[in-house]
């Protein structure tokens, strides 16, 4: 998932003045294998870890725009890799959708310190399908449904334990 454009610093800067100190919830679309959440598209990496995570925020990302009209001299086209957020959750499924409705779409919490851009995603096949995408080196992500699962059976088997004690 990267932008296809990038919003001005300006524009961030006001983006960031919305965000209230506890932060927002924002929506990522992932994939989940064996009841854990992975980034979208990458198989054979490691999956998001619940709570905090942090972004290997070094790299510098094209965005598609510069990749479809290098010719253009105007414009920021890089930004700094991190996580990819959709600020509504409807983008996320329209992005979902998009993909074939197999994945994901997760909340997770992120302040307006971790963001490092802002700019759109494209979340279809329309010329102007773009939904508002914030990119940032940290975010708190949810608990993976293994855990909710383990949580379902040790109450089920708690409840029984207590129906059936004499």
């Amino acid at each position: 998932m990267c932008l296809a454009t990038i919003n001005s610093k300006e524009e961030i800067d006001e983006f960031k003045k919305t965000i209230p100190p506890e932060g927002i919830t924002v929506y990522k679309v992932v994939n989940v294998y064996k009841e854990k959440y992975y980034p979208l598209f990458l198989y054979t990496s490691i999956p998001f870890r619940s709570g905090l995570n942090k972004a290997n925020t070094t790299q510098k990302i094209r965005t598609d725009r510069w990749l479809k009209y290098r010719w253009l001299k105007y414009g920021e086209y890089f930004y700094q890799a991190g996580f990819h957020f959709f600020t509504n959750k409807e983008d996320a499924e329209r992005y979902n959708k998009w993909h074939g409705l197999h994945y994901k779409v997760i909340k997770c919490k992120i302040k307006k310190s971790w963001i490092t851009s802002v700019g759109m995603n494209k979340i279809g096949e329309e010329i102007e399908e773009y939904g508002q995408t914030v990119v940032t080196n940290k975010a708190i992500f949810p608990k993976h449904n293994v855990f909710l699962k383990i949580m379902s059976i040790l109450l089920k088997m708690k409840n029984y334990v207590f129906k059936n004690k004499k």
